[in-house]
């Protein structure tokens, strides 16, 4: 999906050097950043964390901005990769555990709860969750996706379905989980 005339032209504006182009430009992406944060992080501390990062890099490097166009995708690659750096992080101070120690879960009581959804986001691999917060939570295309995380574009779509196939499943009452 393309960018907004109003994201263009402010990201053209703010690559300038116009700083209140800037702050709206972030204040208009700030809400979506967090959201996809949240679903590939699991943590809505982390999620702050890897927002802040994102806006601070952002800042920093506007004007080495090639496309106003592509404004989105550009900050979603930010923050793919300060995310990827929490995760990264994290996984060196909390190894992960044995899959078979760990306690079956409960299926969720109440599936509009927000609650479930972010359990169950956190359930899902670090791809399938990438794959999910990128193209719901920033809205943006298989093309996009495919430049902001490296993989082909078959692999983003296959990513994405199979992502949402899972999460069927674990919001759902049926209890199995897809093979990978």
């Amino acid at each position: 999906m393309a960018d907004s005339p109003d994201d263009c032209a402010l990201a053209t504006a703010a690559r300038q050097g116009d700083r209140l182009a800037l702050a709206a430009l972030l204040a208009r992406q700030e809400r979506s950043l967090y959201a996809s944060a949240v679903a590939i992080l699991g943590s809505t501390w982390d999620a702050h964390d890897a927002v802040q990062e994102t806006l601070v890099e952002a800042c920093a490097k506007i004007r080495g901005l090639r496309d106003p166009s592509k404004v989105r995708p550009w900050l979603a690659r930010i923050l793919v990769n300060k995310s990827r750096d929490i995760l990264r992080a994290r996984r060196r101070h909390n190894p992960v555990p044995d899959p078979e120690a760990c306690p079956t879960r409960e299926p969720f009581e109440d599936l509009n709860d927000d609650e479930g959804l972010r359990e169950a986001m956190g359930m899902l691999s670090e791809e399938r969750r990438l794959a999910l917060a990128l193209r719901f939570f920033l809205d943006l295309d298989y093309a996009d996706m495919s430049a902001v995380t490296g993989w082909p574009r078959g692999t983003v779509k296959s990513r994405v379905y199979r992502a949402l196939r899972e999460l069927r499943c674990l919001i759902g009452r049926d209890g199995e989980r897809p093979d990978g």
